[in-house]
């Protein structure tokens, strides 16, 4: 499902190109796929690293709620750890580890989003 939402990520960037840019691209003869790959893609990409970012990090999260369904992963390993000795100590580890992986994605996205934020404004 999450390649779903990465595909319209994706379209969205790409459609969010002025449609001048893609005519300067063709007035200049370049072939479709240079005019992407040194016009487009650039200026898309910067639209698009945010909610793609968003997207991996709802990507680990949700990797606790796979246990249920498929092989057990951290969440589920210290689950069951606490629950045969009875300390909560494996729970607030499997925590931190997860907090550690999502905290700098976190705040990667936040000055991503305000980094664009800022660049539209100048425009």
């Amino acid at each position: 499902m999450l390649s779903a939402f990465t595909a319209e990520v994706c379209r969205a960037g790409i459609e969010n190109v002025p449609k001048g840019q893609f005519e300067a691209a063709a007035s200049l003869g370049m072939p479709f796929w240079q005019s992407m790959r040194k016009i487009i893609l650039p200026q898309a990409i910067k639209v698009m690293i945010p909610p793609l970012t968003s997207n991996c990090i709802s990507t680990v999260k949700d990797t606790a709620l796979a246990s249920v369904v498929a092989m057990p992963d951290l969440l589920k390993q210290a689950n069951d750890t606490q629950a045969l000795m009875a300390n909560p100590t494996p729970l607030i580890g499997a925590a931190i580890i997860y907090f550690v992986i999502l905290w700098p994605l976190v705040r990667l996205v936040g000055y991503l989003e305000k980094r664009s934020a800022a660049a539209r404004s100048t425009h």
